[in-house]
């Protein structure tokens, strides 16, 4: 399955796709089903095996690691059952081994996440809604107030609520500096201010590169979740994301310093949800190294 053309959408049951769908999502799949919509895509790795023995995909795992896991290879009448070859204008999905994505356990790797410029934008989730996305556990990331970093990825059967949320198309750019001067007027600072002040001012919370005060502003302005459009990336700055829920601290320097959710492929306290269209909760293993559910991997 590498670099094969995949059917745009999902119109049969007797379509491997549906199958591997019901097992992503623990129920069947309404069709016709958009498979042109998915960007993200499981591999054959043991932790999807383990969860779901019975279905076999013909995507596999690679690893960082000389010693990979050997599959046989599946005969050509099982592949092309996945694949459509008669439509060149067909999407083309590279598998290859995407860092973000590498099991931890064994180096194995358990999935790919499609971020091919010529695919369209994905749409901008409005307030209060659930998607799917994808992360690993980034080093800083559940502590001194950096929140938790992910990206959109539909297919994933991982879902976050966008909550109250504000939408960029790029980090850098005057969208940031629109949040900072928000944030700025609630801290009733009036002036010019310096980047090295934003600095000083959110000293002992963690800021993104060139993009000083950030997360901290977002989370003190209320925000849940702030969507970069142009990196897929969204951040979550959830009190959840951002405190543990049993703090006692009262400030919120001492609140980051001590009471931090600390560094999980899960998102401290926030709630994460599977199942079509995020009907069922998910049990999210905050040893593993990737954002995960049981009932996709185990």
């Amino acid at each position: 399955f590498r670099s094969n053309q995949m059917p745009e959408k999902l119109t049969s049951m007797d379509s491997p796709w549906y199958y591997y769908l019901e097992a992503l999502y623990g129920s069947p799949p309404s069709l016709p089903f958009r498979l042109a919509s998915l960007r993200f895509f499981y591999h054959n790795s043991e932790a999807w095996s383990r969860a779901h023995p019975k279905v076999f995909l013909p995507i596999a795992s690679c690893s960082r690691k000389r010693e990979v896991r050997k599959l046989p290879a599946c005969s050509e009448d099982f592949c092309d059952a996945w694949i459509v070859k008669s439509d060149p204008s067909h999407w083309r999905y590279k598998h290859s081994c995407h860092m973000m994505f590498v099991k931890i356990d064994s180096g194995e790797s358990v999935g790919h996440l499609c971020e091919d410029n010529r695919l369209k934008p994905l749409p901008v989730v409005p307030p209060n809604t659930w998607f799917e996305v994808t992360r690993h556990a980034f080093v800083d990331e559940g502590s001194a107030g950096y929140g938790y970093w992910f990206k959109r990825a539909p297919g994933s059967g991982t879902f976050i609520n966008s909550g109250k949320t504000v939408s960029w198309k790029d980090k850098h750019e005057w969208e940031f500096r629109a949040m900072i001067a928000e944030w700025l007027k609630f801290r009733n600072v009036t002036g010019n201010v310096s980047d090295q002040e934003l600095y000083k001012m959110s000293a002992h919370s963690r800021s993104e590169r060139f993009m000083p005060a950030f997360p901290l502003s977002a989370w003190e302005l209320g925000y849940d979740t702030v969507h970069i459009q142009m990196s897929m990336e969204v951040v979550l700055t959830s009190t959840g994301a951002m405190v543990k829920p049993d703090c006692e601290r009262t400030t919120w320097r001492e609140r980051l310093r001590f009471c931090s959710p600390g560094k999980s492929g899960c998102a401290g306290s926030v709630e994460i949800r599977t199942g079509w269209e995020a009907s069922r909760p998910c049990k999210c293993n905050k040893t593993k190294f990737i954002l995960n559910c049981k009932s996709i991997i185990d």
